[in-house]
């Protein structure tokens, strides 16, 4: 697969090296303002750290977008000359509705929505996909990407803010489980450490 990551921060990173471990690429480009935050992905087999969002576009089947909110219009207005009818557009970006991709790019496009949770970091995200009416046909290949981090599963749009609700805040509520088994079992006797063993691998 030929992909590329536009806006490779936090959550970008954790897709690239879930896709560089798994060996899921033929080639892989970077992009991002600042390159010395992931210049620790640059010796990489295949993989292109890049500020120049178009030439990775012109370089890619398979484009990940995982930029801020407020950045996401202008890049897809920038971008939009160089799409073509191969383009597979994957958007993380929370809360952007499909409606307003298609608005930027038009409805021809295959776009597909994907909200992983943080525990992608370590290839265990829960991962919901929607995608347009067209992004059907290529919601496949968004599953075989978001799988190799975790599991997946696909919805209905109107179902993807419910689903941060479970999935991304989630975390937290299971975080504070684990807060209050460590804090049980200190009061049974353990010390902090091995109280924390005991309830984060129960």
């Amino acid at each position: 697969m030929k992909i590329a990551i536009i806006g490779t921060g936090n959550l970008g990173k954790s897709i690239a090296k879930g896709l560089i471990t798994n060996n899921a690429i033929t080639t892989l480009y970077l992009t991002k303002r600042n390159l010395e935050d992931i210049k620790d992905l640059e010796g990489y087999k295949n993989v292109v750290l890049s500020t120049d969002n178009i030439e990775a576009v012109k370089h890619s089947d398979i484009l990940i977008f995982a930029v801020q909110p407020a950045h996401f219009e202008g890049i897809l207005n920038d971008l939009k000359p160089h799409l073509t009818e191969q383009h597979v557009l994957i958007s993380t970006i929370t809360g952007f509705e499909i409606s307003k991709i298609e608005a930027q790019v038009g409805s021809d496009q295959f776009i597909v929505r994907a909200m992983p949770n943080t525990a992608i970091a370590v290839g265990k995200s829960m991962t919901c996909l929607c995608s347009n009416e067209k992004g059907k046909k290529r919601i496949q290949i968004a599953e075989a990407i978001f799988n190799r981090l975790g599991h997946t599963l696909a919805i209905p749009e109107t179902q993807m803010q419910a689903a941060t609700v479970v999935c991304a805040s989630g975390i937290a509520f299971w975080m504070r489980l684990i807060r209050a088994t460590t804090q049980a079992a200190i009061q049974l006797g353990f010390d902090a450490k091995e109280a924390q063993q005991l309830a984060m691998y129960t």
